[in-house]
């Protein structure tokens, strides 16, 4: 992921597995640490739940084939945009 903020920017990694139709596990790792993540994938909409060192994070945004891309909130840290590239393992 690429995360741009009025504060800064981060690379952060994500690994997402989809679990079924529309729920997502995963884990985050980044500038807050490191910390499992949920969320839900409903037609092209992606929201990602993540607390991380007590900060709450949700990424909300689109999916377009391998690229995703949208708005990070940081509960007490303002917002933000992403995208991210889909890498296979």
């Amino acid at each position: 992921m690429s995360v741009e903020t009025g504060q800064g920017s981060g690379n952060p990694v994500i690994v997402l597995k989809q679990v079924n139709d529309s729920i997502i596990t995963g884990t985050y790792s980044g500038q807050f640490g490191e910390a499992p993540l949920k969320g839900t994938l409903k037609g092209s909409k992606i929201n990602l739940q993540i607390s991380a060192s007590e900060v709450t994070m949700e990424y909300v945004g689109t999916v377009d084939g391998n690229r995703m891309k949208g708005k990070v909130i940081f509960a007490t840290y303002g917002e933000g945009t992403f995208t991210g590239i889909k890498k296979v393992q």
